[in-house]
This record gives structure tokens, sequence and C-alpha cells, in this order.
């Protein structure tokens, strides 16, 4: 179908979705007036219907590259949706197994900042004030102090 393969371009090895995604990351396509996963229309475009789970069959169409834009059908495979979340535990794309704290790539603080900030909080420190000083979201700050985030600092 020319319309749902205009929308994607080569990149690298995979071919990428560029139209509209859901919040999740997965690409979508209208087909038959109804939103669609992109991966698994290309899956039925290249391959047929895709079994329903049980009974011995798949139900899911299991990107091999970890790419959630990826339509590549080279890339999808079917599986069960047990399988697809065993492969995800493992590959560290669930949040209780990726890294935390200071071991998180993308955190600005140290477990001795986290320590300050809720003791100054404590002590009537303003959240905003506190979230300015340490360059992060007065939202991250608040789940720092309630002890929403940051759990395994004393």
């Amino acid at each position: 179908m020319e319309r749902f393969w205009s929308k994607t371009a080569p990149d690298g090895g995979c071919v990428v979705w560029t139209a509209g995604t859901r919040r999740d990351g997965y690409g979508v396509f209208s087909l038959g007036g109804r939103m669609r996963a992109a991966h698994r229309v290309a899956w039925e475009l290249t391959h047929g219907d895709i079994p329903e789970e049980g009974s011995g069959h798949h139900g899911c169409v299991v990107h091999t590259c970890d790419n959630r834009l990826c339509v590549n059908p080279e890339h999808l495979r079917l599986g069960t949706q047990k399988e697809n979340m065993h492969d995800a535990i493992e590959k560290g794309r669930f949040a209780f197994n990726r890294p935390q704290g200071e071991k998180h790539h993308a955190t600005p603080l140290t477990v001795k900042d986290v320590q300050t900030i809720r003791v100054a909080a404590a002590e009537g420190t303003s959240q905003a004030a506190l979230a300015r000083r340490y360059g992060v979201s007065p939202p991250a700050l608040s789940k720092i102090v309630r002890r929403l985030t940051w759990r395994h600092v004393a």
C-alpha cells in the first residue's frame, strides 16, 4: 500500500515511521477508519493477518531492533505477549530494572544533593527555590521530597 510506505524513511537498517505516533512512541496509521499500530500494519502488508494469541498462535508483532518507530518487516517477528515482556525485561526497557539515582544518565543530582534537599525542605526552604538551585523541575523536586523518587536514599 503506497500510502503507508510513503510515510517511512530509511534509517540505517531500520525503516522508520515518519507520521503520527502514540504517546508511548509507536507509530500509528489510519486504516479502514481505525487507528492501528504502524508496525502491525507493516507486518500485515508484508505477511498477511496476525494470528490471535492462544492455542499456539502469537498475537504480538515484536521488534527485533528495539526501535518503536521501525516498520521494516525484516525487523519484525511474531511472538506472544509473554515473550515480548520477557524480552523487554532482559533488555532493561522496564522502569524496575533501569538505572536509578546517580547511576541514571540524565540526573544532575547526587545522593548527597537529595539528602540536602530533603533536610532543607523539612526546615522550610521553598521547593521552588530548591528546584532552581539544583536544576530540576518543581514537580521532580516535589517527588524527591515526598519520597516518590530516590526512595533508596535515607
